[in-house]
């Protein structure tokens, strides 16, 4: 790929180089240790975000019952708590891509690393459900800014042979941090109680960031759109693959660079109509996933499993959703994608049915359970990944935030109508048969999006 060439083709006359494609030198060379080390930061923090997501369904009970907050009032009162900290996931979302495409991805994930991890910290100290919605809220912000810039570094560092596989695989880091948010927080609760939960969940990420600090790079595809750090973005390269022409040659990217406000361009050049698809989509998935991890272990409780048995059977829902999402995101690279994403929601809504229909029977329970998992946040993932390649480097990260920052508006719903249905004594059978509707949704809306000019662009 890089190569020389004479001027007039004689010896010892001034030779030029090419110019270097940023884009076509990360798609050629071998995925390296240092590209690794970087996906891994990224899928830590991935994880920090699954770890809170998951934990605070499992403080809740200990937390009312410390507060005295009985019955029906637990929905009533903490349906808020759940709501304003997904309203931060919503804001921190929709701010953060938008910053990041202007001041970059490393700086925007670094500062939001370390406002949800001193949010985090703060929480123990909440004496009412205001003052804990509050601090819901200032956590939101922070883990809302850092999930899109997580996808949008792991996709302009992976080479597109294996871009879907890379990103799936770092997302599945926030399953695992459902997982974990499982198997710590009760011990965690009988020993320190519910503050112990949010210390834990707030040392964890600001011990992270200065690692993160250290290994992760900026995008160099953003350096060389922005024209900014040129001699940086070299050395980033040389550590991904040695080439001694870099730091001689000029650094290029084959795309357009988009000037002006960024989500204006998510409707442009015909991307409008999958844009607003796309969002259907991230916006029923979010609100499935986040009803499950609020509610699940509650409504296994209801229908007649222990609370022991209701937290495992619950963390299958995340165990299957890390299964899925490497599996969906390896078979989209080495497939056409918007197929396996339609038929994984139509897949899901079958699958959350079978929940409804298998009582309090454990076994039944544990292969619906999974299997929603793996269909569920399995697509969630893959349309993540999507987001990353069908939207240029100038607004890659707008394109992913807005996205999940429209999905969060449905992770607010799904909770908050979860809540009021509780409320209400709905049966734990009818929320489940409920559930199916947004995954069908998500699966038409999947349909046509995969006839729109955007998606040509996967």
């Amino acid at each position: 790929m890089l190569t020389k060439a004479c001027v007039n083709g004689r010896k010892g006359e001034t030779v030029a180089l090419r110019p270097i494609d940023v884009s076509d030198f990360v798609d050629e060379a071998p995925v390296s240790r240092f590209q690794m080390a970087i996906f891994a930061v990224c899928g830590a923090i991935a994880m920090l975000d699954g770890f809170d997501a998951q934990m605070i369904g499992y403080v809740v009970p200990a937390i009312a019952k410390e507060w005295g907050i009985v019955g029906p009032a637990i929905g009533a009162n903490f349906k808020w708590v759940f709501t304003w900290g997904l309203v931060g996931l919503m804001l921190g979302a929709l701010a953060g891509g938008p910053a990041a495409d202007r001041f970059g991805r490393k700086t925007v994930m670094l500062v939001s690393v370390a406002g949800f991890g001193l949010a985090m910290l703060a929480s123990p100290f909440a004496s009412g459900i205001v003052s804990l919605s509050v601090l819901r809220f200032l956590t939101g912000l922070g883990l809302g800014g850092s999930m899109p810039n997580t996808i949008a570094l792991t996709a302009e560092f992976a080479p597109k042979r294996l871009r879907t596989t890379l990103i799936t695989l770092m997302f599945s880091g926030f399953p695992i941090g459902n997982v974990l948010a499982g198997l710590v927080s009760v011990p965690l609760i009988e020993r320190f109680g519910w503050q112990g939960v949010f210390v834990v969940g707030g040392i964890t990420p600001l011990l992270l960031l200065p690692i993160a600090r250290m290994l992760l790079p900026e995008s160099v595809r953003f350096q060389v759109v922005r024209g900014r750090d040129l001699e940086r973005a070299a050395r980033t390269l040389r550590r991904i693959a040695f080439n001694s022409a870099l730091g001689k040659a000029p650094l290029v990217l084959s795309e357009q660079t988009l000037e002006g406000i960024p989500v204006a361009h998510l409707f442009r050049s015909g991307r409008g109509s999958g844009t607003l698809l796309l969002w259907v989509a991230f916006f029923m998935t979010l609100l499935i996933i986040f009803f499950f991890v609020s509610w699940l272990p509650l409504l296994l409780g209801q229908v007649g499993l222990s609370a022991e048995h209701s937290i495992w059977t619950a963390a299958l829902f995340n165990g299957g959703g890390t299964v899925g999402a490497v599996a969906l995101g390896w078979l989209i690279d080495r497939s056409e994608p918007y197929r396996l994403v339609i038929g994984a929601y139509f897949a899901a809504a079958a699958a959350i049915a079978s929940i409804a229909w298998a009582g309090a029977s454990l076994p039944l329970l544990v292969l619906t359970i999974f299997l929603t998992g793996f269909t569920v946040v399995g697509a969630q993932s893959s349309i993540n990944a999507l987001a990353a390649r069908l939207y240029p480097t100038s607004v890659r990260s707008t394109g992913v935030s807005w996205g999940l920052g429209i999905g969060r508006i449905g992770s607010i719903v799904g909770p908050y109508i979860g809540g009021v249905l509780l409320q209400l004594k709905w049966a734990p059978s009818d929320l489940f048969l409920l559930a199916t509707i947004p995954a069908l949704v998500a699966g038409i809306a999947m349909i046509f999006m995969s006839r729109t000019e955007l998606a040509r662009y996967a």
